[in-house]
């Protein structure tokens, strides 16, 4: 049997245990860490705590509607909260929200550990809680609990990222007001009943059911507050009748009925104790008997009876609300208003009405004498009930009683009415645009008729993609704007009251099935406030005047989604930068009245997600998928007395995973926070391009999210706490941490997506402990205003509270320092000078030499390719150079032959032997016909012994270095010549006379040194082009005597063979005239 399950007790403490939730539903106590945080609203003072705590809502993410009128409330859903706002005398609003986590507990789980936690503001409200449950009939006891720690309890974990956020979409008072019951959609979706004492927790259900598998589609209590009746979505189609049975036994719900319903079904009511489902074809009673005998095993059966449809058997029944034990009213979709009676014996649905317009809601005044109907383009009207529900059976056509004709009432736009309730006098409607208004109501011949719209609490109708602050000097008086994906803009004031909206043109290119609709994606304004910048999904951009709204500029900017918007003004400066995905960067500057392009960038190579202009327009950022974030400076040049800029790349900074968002640390240092793929923020320096510091965005689980926005509170005392706000599609959570990456608090409340954060700062900047709101939009069309408590009134920090552990040090990013090329080149070994090569002591620094540099010492059996190539059994030994440039190399032996005379002696060789790098002996065939290459003569030419006597020895800098220095030699070359022209930039004035003695002696020793190394080198060049011009000029008259002989030898042999040629052909011809002779004879 599904129903609660009664944990085993200790019978010795005499306290019963309570459960409140289903055999299959799990339910955790959710603490953050050791601060031991209590639940939303009441239970805590809001304003000694630090942490994010839910302000106010704007807009529903559902149709779902439902009233009270005894306690003046309405409910409604916003994304997984459902919101219940209460209503003063003067129509003005207070609103509660009820949600709870995935993982949340009952309340009598999580009161039992709350009393282990002996906090001084529990202990004052402990009391007055237990009288506030035994007044709603729930068994509470302040002696309940055992004491425990939370950390050991293992519902103590916070959910995670892995576990989904639910949507709400249905609500439902019950008629005693003390419940309130949401459903929410989704995978294995919850059933939750809610307390309205304002001393609970809002946070914490008291019964948590878990029956059905996809969705909740409505939920409903019974006239008299015992059952409540839910019904799933299409996918599930099973009705659960739940009984409520507050007591000290500690049972509160249980599972009373339930049964198959196959029908789509759209909406659900109560008739006395049956329940009445309608949908497509179908309306159906279904009787709830009395509670079944304890000894009856299993669920009890919920039987229901079909209603004769007649001719309206192919109609789709909208709505139903009973207005007896026995009698109900149900609306089709084509205006037929049926009265349902099961007194009779055939239960047939009868038409007793037409309402002229589609019906989509009905509903009874509180003294139950007018039904009001609504439905397609915002019509209403109002029936009296004693006219079409007479107590004599109705007849068959329709009634001809009094009705109010249908009315739009005045200053309501035309929109389908999906739900309404009749309170107070009024009429409360929510409608497709997801709008809430309040319409008066006068009486005309004893009918009621609306009148006019008293009150709206409008909204967005469709997914909210942002939301922006707006500057101190916008005339509207607003804090703040959104903008959703239909283009409508919308002005707000943090009591969520609107403040103006106007709309932003959408063009469609054509109406092809395959074409996307066209949205509006950015929205930005100026910093002076006079004109608004939009951006939508086809490319274009508007320029839009903030008074009048009349578009001033448009221009297809890009060939795709704008994704980013960038504003710099100053006076009569103003300059544009927009982003999309066709891997562009478009920059516009108005001149005058005229705006018009400068420049297109196109340095990035996948789609640009972010602009920044910063240091006063100056230098322009831009962050790419391709995982760059590439930095531009502004650049101006005059021309024909007309000042052109363009802004140049200067460095460019290389990212392991796509950057998403970027927001500058301040005005004043040259730091940039960057949120990317790999779920870390990265703090850059503009300057230097190096990272300083990163950390992940985990939470107290250590699951770590992508930050798809980020915004930085302000430096309002020098030193002073900043705060990281942010939002992650992967958990669909707003995330609060400081700028070490300690996270103070996370929470929820979005189901559809997480579009936009911002940071509104209150009170005066010279106060650090003022309020902080973040104001955050969601894709189901909701927005939610979050109040931010930076630091508690006895002055301790939110770090302290978050984390009671120490940072340990293996847990710190390892440190780096990676030097650059330029670095690198500073310490390579550089050649030495002649006179040391001379074999001058390396450790004496006379006046003619250069400091020593530190030799290289080659491995022992490196292969070096200077080496010559001897061959075995001669007894000599060749010097060689090292690779490294080393001009005092060893000489290498040649195995397996006695030693030449120049070998060496036994100390020198001993000396020689510990720095000579020796290769194995070479295997070499003995060739006396080959001949060795220029490459062997150019390195036997090279060699020289040890003292340097030999011919062409090393005497400079060129005769030194090998092939593989002159490239080194050259870079060597290049950082000398910029070193002294930055020291003769800097010895500008009087600034020579700063040099000490020392220090110029010694610059004066060495550029004497390399001049002369110079001239050196440019005379032995020039000898060396004589020498080759006059080897030129014999090999020429060489060349000249050759090809005349060889002429000459040609001739002769051509003259020879022309005359062998001829005197052939003389032969044949006699010989062929003595055969003609022959035979003529």
């Amino acid at each position: 049997m599904a129903g609660i399950h009664t944990p085993s007790i200790n019978k010795s403490s005499g306290n019963p245990g309570l459960k409140l939730t289903p055999s299959n539903s799990t339910s955790n106590f959710l603490p953050r860490g050791s601060q031991a945080r209590t639940p939303n609203n009441k239970v805590r003072n809001t304003q000694s705590e630090t942490g994010l705590y839910l302000r106010r809502v704007i807009g529903c993410s559902t149709t779902a509607f439902d009233s009270h009128p005894a306690s003046r409330s309405f409910a409604y859903t916003a994304g997984a909260a459902a919101v219940v706002v209460q209503l003063d005398e003067s129509l003005q609003i207070t609103q509660r929200f009820f949600r709870a986590r995935p993982n949340a507990p009952t309340w009598s789980s999580a009161s039992s550990q709350v009393n282990s936690i002996q906090s001084s503001a529990f202990l004052e409200s402990r009391s007055r809680l237990s009288q506030s449950l035994k007044d709603l009939g729930i068994g509470y006891s302040t002696s309940l609990a055992t004491p425990f720690s939370i950390e050991d309890s293992p519902s103590s974990k916070t959910w995670t990222a892995r576990e989904r956020i639910k949507a709400a979409t249905c609500v439902s008072f019950s008629p005693d007001g003390r419940w309130l019951a949401v459903g929410e959609t989704g995978y294995n979706p919850r059933v939750l009943i809610f307390t309205m004492s304002k001393d609970v927790p809002s946070d914490i259900p008291v019964a948590v059911m878990s029956e059905h598998t996809f969705g909740v589609r409505d939920v409903a209590f019974s006239p008299c507050s015992k059952y409540l009746a839910s019904i799933g979505t299409i996918n599930d189609g099973f009705v659960y009748i739940w009984a409520l049975t507050p007591s000290n036994k500690g049972n509160m719900v249980k599972l009373h009925s339930s049964n198959k319903c196959t029908s789509p079904i759209r909406g659900i009511a109560w008739m006395g104790k049956n329940l009445v489902t309608v949908g497509l074809r179908h309306v159906k009673v279904w009787k709830v008997e009395e509670e079944p005998r304890p000894a009856s095993p299993g669920t009890k059966v919920l039987s229901g009876r079909n209603a004769l449809l007649g001719s309206m058997v192919d109609y789709t029944m909208t709505c139903v609300v009973g207005i007896s034990e026995d009698k109900a009213l149900v609306c089709s979709e084509r205006g037929d208003i049926c009265l349902l009676d099961e007194s009779q014996l055939q239960l047939r649905l009868l038409k007793i009405a037409n309402a002229e317009f589609g019906v989509s809601c009905i509903t009874i005044d509180a003294e139950s004498k007018f039904a009001w109907v609504a439905g397609k383009n915002g019509n209403i009207r109002a029936l009296v009930l004693k006219e079409i529900v007479p107590s004599t059976p109705p007849p068959l056509s329709p009634s001809s009683s009094r009705s109010g004709s249908p009315v739009l009432p005045y200053g309501c736009r035309p929109a389908n009415v999906t739900a309404m309730a009749s309170m107070l006098g009024h009429l409360f409607t929510l409608d497709s645009n997801h709008s809430i208004k309040i319409i008066n109501v006068s009486t005309c011949d004893g009918v009621p008729v609306p009148n006019s719209m008293v009150r709206e609490l409008p909204a967005h109708k469709d997914a909210v993609l942002g939301v922006r602050l707006l500057p101190p000097t916008y005339h509207s008086g607003a804090s703040f704007f959104t903008w959703s994906a239909g283009g409508l803009v919308l002005f707000w004031s943090l009591e969520g009251i609107n403040q103006g909206d106007f709309m932003v043109e959408l063009e469609q290119p054509s109406e092809g099935e395959d074409d996307i609709a066209n949205e509006l994606k950015v929205v930005r304004v100026s910093p002076m406030g006079d004109y608004f910048i939009t951006g939508d999904k086809y490319g274009v951009l508007r320029v839009v005047d903030s008074e009048t709204y009349i578009c001033l500029y448009g221009v297809k900017a890009h060939s795709s989604e704008i994704m980013d918007i960038a504003i710099y003004q100053h006076e009569k400066t103003n300059i544009v930068v927009s982003c999309a995905r066709d891997r562009t960067v478009q920059v516009f500057q108005r001149t005058g009245e005229i705006w018009g392009l400068i420049q297109t960038l196109d340095d990035h190579t996948a789609s640009v997600s972010k602009v920044l202009l910063l240091e006063n327009g100056s230098k322009l950022l831009s962050c790419s998928a391709d995982r760059t974030v590439v930095i531009r400076e502004l650049v101006q040049r005059e021309a024909d007395g007309a000042v052109s800029s363009a802004y140049l790349p200067i460095r460019t900074l290389v990212l392991k995973a796509s950057p998403l968002h970027m927001t500058p640390v301040s005005d004043n240092l040259p730091h940039l926070l960057v949120s990317s793929m790999d779920r870390q923020v990265h703090k850059f320096d503009l300057n230097t391009g190096k990272t300083l510091q990163s950390f992940k965005t985990t939470d107290d689980t250590n699951d770590a999210v992508v930050m798809d926005c980020i915004g930085l509170s302000k430096e309002r005392v020098p030193g002073g706490r900043r705060i990281l706000a942010g939002i992650s599609t992967t958990d669909k959570s707003i995330r609060i941490y400081d700028l070490n990456g300690n996270l103070i608090d996370k929470e929820w409340g979005h189901t559809e997506g997480v579009s936009d954060v911002a940071l509104l700062e209150t009170g005066s900047e010279d106060n650090e402990t003022d309020t902080m709101m973040v104001i955050s939009t969601g894709t189901d069309g909701t927005i939610m205003i979050w109040e931010f408590n930076p630091r508690s009134n006895d002055g301790s920090s939110s770090e302290s509270s978050v984390s009671s552990k120490p940072e340990l040090t293996a847990t710190k990013t390892p440190i780096r320092r990676i030097l650059s090329k330029s670095e690198l080149n500073e310490f390579t070994p550089k050649t030495a000078d002649k006179d040391i090569i001379a074999g001058a002591p390396s450790g004496v620094n006379s006046a003619n030499n250069s400091p020593p540099r530190v030799k290289k010492r080659n491995s022992m059996y490196g292969m070096n390719k200077t080496l010559p190539m001897a061959k075995i059994g001669q007894g000599r030994t060749d010097s060689a150079r090292t690779d490294s440039g080393d001009s005092s190399a060893p000489n290498t032996p040649v195995f397996g032959s006695e030693l030449n005379a120049s070998t060496p002696t036994s100390s020198e060789n001993k000396k020689a032997s510990r720095e000579r790098s020796l290769s194995p002996p070479e295997t070499t065939k003995p060739s006396a016909s080959r001949r060795p290459s220029n490459e062997a003569k150019s390195r036997g030419k090279g060699t020289a012994n040890v003292n340097g006597n030999a011919n062409g020895g090393l005497n400079g800098i060129a005769t030194n270095a090998n092939s593989n220095d002159v490239t080194h030699v050259n870079n060597l070359a290049e950082s000398l010549v910029r070193s002294l022209r930055t020291f003769r930039e800097g010895i500008v004035g009087n600034a020579r006379g700063g040099i000490r003695p020392e220090v110029l002696k010694e610059l004066e020793k060495e550029l004497g040194l390399t001049s002369k190394e110079l001239g050196e080198k440019t005379h032995r060049k020039r000898n060396n082009n004589a020498t080759n011009i006059v080897n030129e000029q014999i090999m020429t008259q060489l060349l000249d005597q050759y090809s005349e002989r060889l002429m000459s030898m040609i001739g002769s042999r051509l003259e020879e063979k022309l005359s062998k040629e001829a005197s052939q052909r003389g032969r044949g011809q006699e010989c062929k005239n003595c055969e003609e002779l022959t035979g003529q004879g």
